[in-house]
């Protein structure tokens, strides 16, 4: 069959430089990114200022979804949780053809929608890994 297995310790190594690369560039991309394409979609100053705070804001859903996750599948709901999350990039990316205000309204929608379920993501797979990578482990990777 040729099944070829894998280091186990390689893969979890480059699960973490993935996840670090992801976010760093996430960070460093957001409020820059966003901003400028919301001036020249015609947003106001403070429907931008409004906008770019959104991931700020949402991040109370981790504090409402670690009791939620606990007694469920964790693995279901981060695979749910980035599906929609995904998605909702690629609806942002679509609503950038239209024009005027609804433009800027739907970016907000999809914009919305994208960081709650990044958010619970975060806290469902910080979760799982606790659960994977034992304690001295974890910070042996980390």
């Amino acid at each position: 069959m040729g099944i070829e297995f894998h280091d186990p310790e390689k893969s979890l190594k480059n699960f973490f430089r993935e996840g670090i690369f992801s976010q760093i560039t996430l960070s460093l991309l957001t409020a820059t990114v966003i901003s400028s394409y919301l001036a020249l979609a015609g947003a106001s100053p403070l429907q931008i200022g409004v906008l770019v705070a959104i991931p700020y804001l949402t991040t109370t859903t981790q504090v409402v979804s670690a009791k939620f996750i606990e007694k469920r599948s964790r693995k279901r709901i981060a695979v749910f949780a980035s599906f929609v999350a995904n998605n909702s990039i690629l609806a942002i990316t679509i609503s950038s053809l239209l024009d005027g205000s609804y433009e800027v309204f739907a970016f907000a929608i999809f914009y919305l929608i994208f960081n709650i379920f990044e958010d619970l993501l975060t806290v469902t797979w910080s979760s799982w890994m606790r659960d994977l990578i034992f304690g001295a482990k974890m910070g042996e990777t980390l």
